[in-house]
């Protein structure tokens, strides 16, 4: 009896043995992954905190767990004055509710944000940022939160400014040679051609005739020389009411498609220079020509209103609208075009869909004097 036992407590000693020793290993296994994920962390904590981008990572209720070194600077806060507090507290009130909020719902609700905008830091001043919110998830696969990141681009945009300040005036320059210059020169040709024609009126009847053939081409021609010194550089650009500019716009789209347009401009707006009416006059004009061609729309509306130092451009179709993925894939030349001349507004520029289905063309940018 007591040679059993002693085998049965012998065999159990060496299975407790055995699953000790595999406990072991399993703990040893657990340590290693544990010391890589912690190694893994601690690198992406050193690449998150050394990056020019400026991070953060929101919860549901808009508070900041997490930020980098590079956003602290920004704002020019501490950790403890920052990790803990409302998004709102960081940006202020007003960014929050006009901006930031309305992102964030949508990014918890599963969206990826991608907007541009001048923001003005406490740490570094005013800086030109390209905004992206990405939806969290914890793992049951709920979104709890969202992570910000800005990137600084204002040296880019300064310098597209540059470039395009010396286009526009290149464009400038063109367009008043072509009205001006080759138009006159071409109305001075067609005037010679008419003399011709009524001295050889006397002479040949069949002679007078081809130089009445010739004026009348060289007419077609400075018809044409008009059409592209529009083209080139509209002839109403430069300062007035902004109704007028948008109603000469209205004017030209109504020429050419039969879409009904409506316009709701406030009075008193005025434009005070002619960069902001050139870059307005194209944005507004790329806006209507995709709702024109894409949208399937029965009725395109454009508004424009002035608030706190600001001006809101906004273009609406009630066409069949997008969804993200086919936005993703028409961010095409003419939509960068339009964020890029957004940008040397100094101000924003986004693409959405209507709550009621439609396309929404958003711009909003200072007031300039």
């Amino acid at each position: 009896m007591i040679i059993m036992f002693a085998s049965i407590l012998s065999s159990r000693f060496a299975q407790v043995h055995s699953e000790l020793e595999g406990t072991h290993d399993h703990l040893i296994r657990l340590n290693r992954i544990k010391d890589r994920a912690v190694g893994s962390l601690r690198i992406f904590k050193r690449i998150v905190s050394s990056s020019s981008d400026q991070m953060a990572f929101i919860d549901r209720d808009g508070i900041v767990l997490a930020a980098n070194e590079a956003l602290l600077k920004a704002l020019k806060r501490t950790k403890d004055q920052l990790i803990g507090h409302l998004l709102k507290e960081a940006f202020g009130e007003e960014e929050y509710e006009s901006t930031l909020r309305g992102y964030g719902e949508r990014c918890l609700s599963g969206e990826e944000i991608r907007y541009e905008k001048w923001y003005t830091y406490d740490g570094i001043g005013r800086r030109y940022m390209v905004v992206t919110m990405h939806p969290y998830q914890n793992s049951s696969a709920e979104n709890t939160g969202f992570v910000l990141n800005l990137r600084d681009i204002t040296e880019q945009v300064s310098l597209e400014k540059a470039i395009v300040d010396v286009g526009e005036n290149e464009r400038r320059r063109i367009g008043m040679e072509l009205h001006d210059g080759l138009s006159h020169d071409l109305l001075g040709i067609a005037i010679q051609s008419k003399v011709l024609a009524d001295k050889l009126a006397k002479v040949s009847p069949e002679l007078a005739e081809e130089a009445c053939k010739i004026e009348k081409a060289i007419n077609g021609s400075i018809k044409m020389t008009h059409s592209l010194a529009k083209g080139v550089f509209p002839e109403f650009l430069g300062e007035g009411s902004i109704k007028n500019f948008f109603e000469k716009i209205q004017r030209d789209f109504e020429s050419k498609f039969t879409i009904p347009f409506s316009l709701e401009v406030n009075d008193d707006i005025m434009i005070e220079n002619i960069m902001v009416s050139t870059h307005l006059y194209y944005i507004v004009q790329e806006a209507l020509h995709n709702a024109a061609l894409h949208s399937h729309a029965s009725h395109i509306v454009v508004r424009m209103f002035s608030d706190n130092g600001y001006m809101t451009l906004i273009v609406e179709d009630d066409g069949v609208g997008f969804t993200q993925k086919e936005h993703k894939k028409r961010r095409g030349m003419g939509l960068e075009i339009m964020r890029f001349r957004a940008r040397i507004l100094g101000g924003s520029f986004g693409v959405q869909r209507a709550q009621k289905g439609g396309t929404v063309v958003i711009c909003r940018f200072p007031v300039f004097s």
